[in-house]
């Protein structure tokens, strides 16, 4: 069991699951307006609970046409629903289909933290924050992912530099602070309150 919490569903509905459309089979704007409504119907199932209607949302956006956020979508209810072989495959294919996309980047971290590929989730986590610097999801699931594998000096080589601080965990510990800057989110606070305790 981690010892810090992930925001799983903060993840899933704050960094992913916006709408990009993607060539090469752009919709008209009033399908594209179709489709980011019915994936916005999609997330807010998710956000009660009901992956059923929330997996039947994006499925009823891609008929309509090409949306990486509802193959994102699809990926965060299969990941929710731990199936995730079938959740890579999702992002992936959503991260295949529009490069400028890049909400796939953080759940597809997330999807490999919580199935034991630290060093892969780290970059992703990395990447995924340079292009949504504001996700507060984002920056608590790394700092998380960098606490609990402290000892681990895969990551690159700031992992393990010393905090003028004298805080442990310094580098995560700081993806903390940023994160509780952009937001005072209940988990980043209790994460950051537990790493802060001596």
């Amino acid at each position: 069991m981690k010892a810090f919490a992930i925001s799983v569903l903060s993840v899933v509905c704050m960094s992913g699951c916006g709408l990009l459309l993607a060539p090469p089979s752009t919709p008209s704007v009033s399908e594209a307006e179709r489709i980011e409504a019915i994936v916005q119907r999609g997330v807010q199932a998710m956000q009660r609970g009901d992956l059923t209607r929330a997996d039947a949302a994006f499925a009823l956006a891609l008929e309509i046409g090409s949306s990486a956020a509802a193959l994102d979508g699809h990926g965060c209810v299969a990941l929710l629903q731990g199936d995730f072989e079938v959740a890579e495959r999702y992002f992936l294919t959503a991260l295949g289909q529009d490069p400028k996309y890049r909400g796939a980047l953080g759940n597809l971290a997330l999807l490999y933290d919580i199935s034991g590929r630290p060093v892969e989730a780290a970059a992703l986590y990395e990447s995924a924050i340079r292009a949504l610097p504001t996700n507060v999801a984002l920056r608590n699931n790394f700092a998380a992912l960098l606490a609990d594998n402290k000892e681990q000096k895969t990551f690159s080589g700031r992992q393990g530099a010393e905090d003028p601080t004298g805080l442990k965990y310094s580098r995560a510990a700081r993806e903390l602070r940023k994160a509780a800057t952009l937001a005072a989110h209940p988990i980043v606070m209790s994460n950051l309150e537990r790493m802060e305790a001596p």
